[in-house]
């Protein structure tokens, strides 16, 4: 509730406390483990730094995958999310194939109309097509030359 109520970057303290106790008691593979890390990049990133959240959510979602398996909904949720940081660190062009590859996962594992198959959808719009869309840099190179014309 702290993040909730304001104070992300005390959130993010916390579950960095937390993650590193479960990680001493439970093991770094631990399911309870795994999601206090994943809480700490969520509010690492919700505190203002979408560089470390991205990268704390690259090291998790590779731990997630051989913890929990590929498929597992848990390692989904943290590759969307690896997802959404990537995005809102700068590079939005890695967050669309990042979803790209998450929402073709979702439907396959989950089923097409599954809610999270939906949310990574509409993620992938989201960067694709909405505000979040601009390009990588070099990405769109003819339209940067005729804007500086």
């Amino acid at each position: 509730w702290v993040g909730r109520s304001g104070n992300a970057a005390e959130a993010a303290r916390l579950l960095g406390e937390i993650a590193g106790e479960r990680e001493q008691v439970l093991g770094a593979n631990d399911p309870d483990t795994l999601t206090a890390r994943h809480d700490l990049a969520v509010w690492t990133g919700e505190a203002g730094d979408a560089a470390a959240a991205r990268d704390l959510l690259r090291g998790l979602v590779a731990d997630a995958v051989r913890a929990l398996g590929a498929g597992h909904p848990d390692t989904l949720v943290m590759r969307h999310n690896l997802a959404h940081w990537t995005g809102e660190a700068g590079d939005p062009g890695t967050a669309r194939a990042l979803l790209e590859s998450l929402t073709a996962d979702c439907a396959r594992i989950l089923g097409p109309d599954h809610p999270d198959t939906e949310n990574a959808r509409r993620a992938l719009d989201w960067w694709t097509w909405g505000p979040k869309a601009k390009a990588a840099p070099g990405e769109n190179q003819q339209e940067e030359k005729r804007q500086a014309a």
